[in-house]
């Protein structure tokens, strides 16, 4: 039986502009943990609810691919206790609203896990959450990155990097890596190896 303190709410913040690739891949590898834990040798006790959030105050976001989406709220309407918060890349051409910012620094402070995808790194940045930390983005950007936030100690060659509780990975598909890793540390190892064959990706 599902209670209140076995369900952990993770929540994907998306950006206009944002990768279906950064959106997709939390959101299938935390899915398929839910669709197989009866596959697990160890009772699973945990319950993951994955929830995509719009970071504006309109749910529908336009995505890179043209591919608009809807998402099943916005950030300033969520009214459950976020357990991991990821944030997916988007384009910094024209900056981030400081209210998002704030939210996201505020959260930080709250949250078990706060995480960024390829992108998304330049919005924690922004936040200051990345301030004295170790991070990492995509390699085209990974420069640019510690340019512009020089109190950020950038990893240019990892495919995702864990300082504390705050998680950040590369390129667009590193995002299957992190998630992979998140469950790894709630499930185990055995049960994320079994979620990466079930999903054809190497762990």
């Amino acid at each position: 039986m599902t209670t209140q303190s076995s369900i952990r709410h993770i929540v994907v913040l998306v950006h206009p502009g944002s990768t279906l690739l950064n959106i997709s891949a939390p959101v299938e590898i935390f899915r398929k943990a839910m669709k197989y834990k009866d596959r697990s040798e160890k009772p699973i006790d945990i319950f993951y609810e994955v929830h995509i959030v719009s970071a504006q105050k309109n749910r529908k976001i336009e995505t890179e691919a043209g591919i608009p989406i809807i998402c099943e709220t916005s950030y300033k309407e969520i009214t459950y206790p976020i357990d991991t918060l990821i944030v997916a890349g988007a384009p910094r051409e024209n900056g981030f609203k400081k209210e998002v910012l704030l939210w996201i620094r505020e959260q930080a402070d709250i949250v078990r896990r706060i995480c960024s995808l390829c992108a998304g790194a330049f919005i924690l940045a922004e936040a200051g959450v990345l301030k004295n930390r170790k991070a990492v983005t995509h390699w085209e950007l990974c420069e640019e990155l510690a340019i512009n936030y020089p109190d950020t100690q950038v990893n240019m060659d990892a495919i995702f990097v864990k300082d504390g509780h705050v998680y950040t990975s590369a390129g667009t598909t590193a995002g299957f890596d992190l998630s992979l890793a998140l469950v790894e540390e709630d499930l185990g190892k055995q049960f994320a190896i079994m979620i990466a064959k079930i999903m054809v990706l190497f762990l």
